[in-house]
């Protein structure tokens, strides 16, 4: 086995590493951010853990409406002075 075969092999195993390491990070989010008690059983779906995706909801709302609060249109430094005019 050659240098680049070698370095082709880890790059494929970390990949793989760092696919494995995002599912667990979903996984534990996903339990960390039920709406019951986490030492209650846990009731699995084909969506993840039962009210899991209740809080990612909520979430995905509240960055929504804190991005249409940033990206507010500002008068202009035109459009200022000319509402400060008195005519």
């Amino acid at each position: 086995l050659g240098v680049k075969t070698l370095n082709v092999m880890s790059s494929a195993v970390l990949t793989e590493m760092q696919k494995s390491r995002l599912d667990f990070q979903k996984l534990t989010y996903s339990l960390s951010q039920r709406l019951v008690h986490l030492t209650a059983s846990i009731l699995l779906t084909a969506n993840g853990p039962l009210g899991a995706h209740i809080q990612c909801l909520r979430f995905i709302q509240a960055s929504k409406t804190r991005r249409r609060v940033l990206h507010r249109r500002r008068p202009s430094i035109v459009e200022k002075n000319w509402a400060g005019r008195k005519k």
